[in-house]
């Protein structure tokens, strides 16, 4: 609740998934799988309040999902693995998503060192007055310049991870991963254009999320456990 303002949404989700997992030529882990998901949602906002000739009757919001991937983690050699992945989901309001994904990962032949590597695309459907309160919080008035396209990005990580044993008992776990994420359609409040409204539309152009992060986690022997994190992102 906001002054006056109540802000009132429920959702309903179902979710169903089918996999299928066969090792294949020993060294090809392959998974199989369908997935179902629909969503009904409705508020008491304009984005359920209908369009056109509509415009005014309740329309809760019905989202069809149904989606199939495959995924086959494949075995280079002793210390590293690669994983190839492909997913295709078809949205009833926003058609065909294709979804790929590239992980492969090194470890030492002691298992101290780690490396992984990521690098995929993937999609979100924002819910804008369930992420964004600013626009029930004021008086302003709420302005969708078109229909919203769901958020879409590619994504690069690189992570490290070290494992230090001393001969007292104690564990340090060493953490270290930088990251890159590079977004199409991100969903923006506009405040500037006009002092009484906020308006909302999909960024024309790019938008980019980049950053590192480091952490340890030290166990000494007799339990006790000291945890230092650090992140910076641009």
């Amino acid at each position: 609740v906001y002054g006056e303002t109540i802000y009132n949404a429920k959702q309903y989700v179902a979710f169903g998934q089918l996999t299928w997992n066969k090792v294949l030529f020993e060294n090809h882990d392959i998974l199989l799988g369908a997935s179902y998901r629909y969503t009904w949602y409705d508020d008491n906002t304009p984005v359920t309040a209908g369009f056109g000739d509509d415009m005014g009757t309740n329309q809760p919001s019905l989202v069809h999902l149904p989606g199939v991937f495959i995924q086959d983690e494949i075995r280079l050699g002793r210390r590293d693995v690669l994983l190839l992945g492909l997913r295709y989901d078809y949205n009833s309001l926003h058609g065909s998503i294709l979804t790929p994904r590239l992980n492969y990962k090194w470890n030492s032949e002691s298992m101290k060192d780690i490396v992984r590597i990521s690098i995929g695309n993937g999609y979100r459907v924002a819910n804008v007055f369930t992420e964004d309160h600013a626009a029930l919080s004021g008086a302003r008035e709420v302005i969708f310049e078109d229909e919203l396209l769901p958020e879409t990005s590619w994504n690069a990580n690189l992570n490290y991870t070290k494992k230090v044993f001393s001969r007292g008992g104690t564990v340090v776990n060493l953490d270290g991963s930088v990251f890159y994420t590079f977004f199409n359609n991100r969903i923006l409040p506009d405040y500037e254009t006009n002092p009484n409204a906020i308006i909302y539309a999909n960024l024309d152009g790019s938008a980019v999320s980049r950053g590192f992060s480091l952490s340890s986690n030290v166990s000494f022997r007799k339990g006790t456990n000291l945890n230092l994190g650090l992140t910076v992102q641009d």
